[in-house]
């Protein structure tokens, strides 16, 4: 998987008994997250890390070569 702060193997592991996921990025393994959580973790872990949404966004238009509509 490619982001700006993590390029590399991301594992993701269900756990039937609980009914949610563990998510492992960079030997870093967040467990407990639910469904409607994988996204934003997600997001954190491979595409923005603690980037504020300025940063972000010019990461993304430096990117795409456009700018980023709000």
């Amino acid at each position: 998987m490619n982001g700006f702060v993590y390029c590399g193997i991301v594992v993701i592991e269900y756990d039937k008994g609980s009914d949610t996921f563990s998510v492992i990025v960079n030997d870093e393994r967040t467990e407990d997250v639910h469904v409607g959580e994988l996204i934003d973790v997600l997001d954190v872990s491979v595409e923005a890390g603690d980037m504020g949404q300025d940063e972000y966004e010019e990461c993304l238009n430096d990117w795409s070569g456009t700018e980023v509509m709000e």
